[in-house]
């Protein structure tokens, strides 16, 4: 049983460090894109306040008895913060 085990998770290692690479990647490139996104806002004038905060945004949505258009607009707001 051991053995097998060892077997696994030796199966298993190069798996696991590509994945790893491939999130730093990802990391290395979201951090990129966020220094980039942030050098546009500020040349169009989108400069940071002391809070962080660039402009205020409104996130209208039909309320109803469908809560996914209440969902969708509670995720995006969370992810623009």
């Amino acid at each position: 049983m051991l053995r097998e085990l060892d077997q696994r998770a030796d199966a298993f290692a190069p798996r696991a460090l590509a994945v790893g690479a491939q999130l730093r990647e990802r990391e290395l490139v979201a951090g990129v894109l966020g220094v980039f996104a942030r050098q546009l806002l500020d040349a169009a004038g989108y400069k940071a306040g002391a809070n962080g905060e660039r402009f205020k945004l409104t996130i209208d949505y039909l309320p109803g008895g469908d809560d996914q258009q209440k969902n969708v607009a509670e995720y995006v707001r969370g992810q623009l913060k």
